[in-house]
Formats: C-alpha cells, structure tokens, sequence
C-alpha cells in the first residue's frame, strides 16, 4: 500500500489504480502513470522510517512524499530493492519490523 502526498493532499494512491471518478469520458486512473509524471523529474533528498510501524516515506525535492505504509501484521508489507546493482533489498517484515540484506 502506498501513497503519494502533497501538502495539499493526496494526489495518487494505490487503491486509486483502475478507478474513473470522474464520470466524464475520461479513461480509468493508470496509478503508474500518474506516479510517474508527478515524480519523474524530482530528486530524493530524504527517506524515513517509522520505528513503530515500519512505514516508509521518501521525500522528493518537489515537495511530494511517497509514502509506504503497513497495514499488515503478519505479512510483508513492503520491499526495496536497490537500483543500481540490486544487492541490497530492505523489507518491512511482519510485525512492523525491519530487515536489510547487503
């Protein structure tokens, strides 16, 4: 689960994808799209992690946070996986815990 946030607001979610809430004839949300063009061209300046509930928030230089949250206790609630040579992969594990692997 997972969310993009504005000062403002929430411009895109995870539970948004496939939706049409506009009842025009515009097509359904494409979450990946959307994500996409709001953080394409933004750099990271900062990543948090919530000790208590393993929730993950990246901060983009645009003002926009991505934010990763738990919203399970007995499951994976998410994973990173490093770019650039994909040995590291940091995953909220149960429980809302932690664990990195280099």
């Amino acid at each position: 689960m997972w969310r993009i946030e504005a000062d403002d607001g929430i411009p895109v979610g995870s539970g948004d994808h496939g939706q049409k809430y506009d009842y025009t004839k515009l097509p359904p949300i494409n979450i990946v799209d959307e994500a996409t063009k709001l953080l394409a061209d933004a750099n990271v300046i900062g990543v948090a992690v919530d000790r208590a509930s393993a929730d993950l928030t990246i901060m983009f230089e645009n003002g926009l946070r991505i934010k990763l949250f738990n919203n399970v206790a007995f499951l994976e609630a998410w994973e990173v996986m490093e770019q650039n040579n994909g040995t590291a992969l940091v995953v909220a594990t149960p429980g809302g815990l932690i664990t990195w692997w280099d």
